[in-house]
């Protein structure tokens, strides 16, 4: 492919920003003490968030954990909004927009899982980021993703509400 000299070639991989740890300040929200799920990422829809809000949906009132969003109002965004709405779940269900990498350690580190629902990916860092801030990642069969994550993440369909509920139930106990 080149004529590089295969001695001055190396891979470098990807890896998390280095605030991404699992010491350091935990988000604690005032408002409830609930725990929380997060999800990290544009709210478009290949990344997915549509399935995490029916799978909340699909639980019982008493067993819905908080979600919390991050991420710029992408091409789905108006569609989750009226998911939210149309499940009554505009009380547990919060989009924080963009947030700094800080706060999103912090909220990492606060979560008691990360869910990455996403249909396709380039890599999925919100994955690695999680790990290394020591939380129970939660991400779809799809794309790079089961690579990415290892075994070291609950793997579900990326269409499958019944899975990605029990996944959840199963992480928060």
């Amino acid at each position: 492919m080149t004529d590089a000299d295969p001695e001055r070639i190396r891979v470098i991989h990807e890896a998390p920003d280095p605030r991404y740890v699992a010491s350091g300040p935990v988000f604690r929200s005032n408002e409830s003490r609930k725990p929380y799920i997060l999800t990290v990422g544009s709210i478009e829809k290949r990344k997915n968030v549509k399935i995490l809000i029916e799978a909340v949906a699909a639980m019982s009132p008493a067993e819905r954990p908080d979600v919390k969003i991050v991420g710029a109002p992408g091409s789905a965004y108006e569609d989750c909004v009226k998911l939210i709405d149309r499940n009554r779940l505009t009380d547990c269900v919060e989009f924080l927009g963009r947030v700094s990498t800080e706060m999103i350690a912090s909220l990492y580190r606060g979560a008691s899982a990360m869910v990455y629902p996403s249909l396709y990916e380039g890599f999925g860092l919100p994955v690695v980021e999680a790990m290394a801030c020591g939380v129970p990642v939660i991400t779809s069969t799809s794309s790079c993703l089961p690579e990415v994550a290892g075994d070291a993440a609950i793997l579900v369909g990326p269409e499958d509400v019944d899975g990605m509920r029990d996944a959840i139930q199963r992480v928060i106990g």
